[in-house]
């Protein structure tokens, strides 16, 4: 499987050069659902199928707090959707060996998860229903404060809060890399600000081997061809990577221009 990060220039100069992933804080993202998105629907589980939803709802309100930070992927190769919303409406996106990313992250933290996230109203049931199953079983509400107060350890709630999205998202086709931190403030690497000039706070993932899990590079729409393939040809030499032939890189086929 084939997955794809679109980016910035300044985006895969930052991949290749340190070998590092920048997961970033889910509460910076684009989507303003994300995080709550996930509980709404853990919510209409409880209305559905518990007598206390009121009291359950009210703790869940307090104690639902996240601490999650993502990779994106995406199963589209050359979408125009991407490229206006991740690539600076140019920029690149950078081929990934599904198998080989999954297998070399993994390696360095066992405790990444990595999923494809499901959309819309149906999205994760299986694992909301099994949530609002244990929160039913304790008579105070208590028992419900005790499995969120352990939220650091529990991948549970990463599962939910980072691989539940809008259905509005649908057509982005993402996977994601998750990794849940026990300390959002001292775990962040970093803030910084876009072109756009959002903050963005994000984690950094050093990996080696990460630039053998590359296996192309796809050249935005809008951008002087040949200028582009010589700046990421060298890129790719002063890092090591050699072994590259004419179609490691390749120009998108969406006629975009970004004016």
């Amino acid at each position: 499987m084939k997955l794809y990060h679109y980016t910035t220039p300044e985006g895969i100069s930052g991949i290749i050069n340190s070998k590092t992933l920048r997961l970033s804080n889910v509460w910076f993202l684009n989507d303003s659902k994300e995080q709550e998105y996930a509980k709404d629907r853990v919510i209409d589980a409880i209305n559905c199928k518990s007598k206390q939803s009121e009291g359950w709802k009210k703790t869940l309100e307090q104690y639902w707090a996240p601490r999650v930070c993502v990779f994106c992927l995406s199963e589209s190769s050359d979408s125009l959707e991407q490229w206006r919303g991740y690539g600076s409406g140019s920029g690149f996106a950078i081929e990934f060996d599904g198998d080989k990313i999954r297998k070399i992250v993994e390696e360095c933290d066992e405790k990444i998860l990595f999923e494809q996230v499901k959309y819309g109203l149906d999205a994760n049931k299986d694992a909301i229903d099994k949530l609002v199953e244990k929160m039913g079983t304790s008579n105070e509400y208590q028992g419900i404060e005790k499995i969120f107060k352990a939220w650091d350890s529990n991948l549970e709630f990463a599962q939910l809060s980072a691989f539940t999205k809008h259905e509005a998202f649908a057509n982005e086709k993402e996977w994601r890399f998750a990794k849940n931190v026990e300390n959002i403030s001292s775990s962040v690497s970093c803030y910084k600000v876009e072109y756009s000039g959002r903050y963005r706070a994000y984690y950094s993932l050093k990996l080696e081997g990460l630039l053998s899990a590359i296996s192309g590079i796809i050249i935005g729409p809008g951008q002087d061809e040949k200028l582009t393939r010589q700046f990421t040809i060298e890129l790719l030499l002063k890092n090591g990577m050699h072994a590259i032939d004419q179609s490691f890189i390749r120009a998108s086929m969406v006629p975009y221009r970004n004016w």
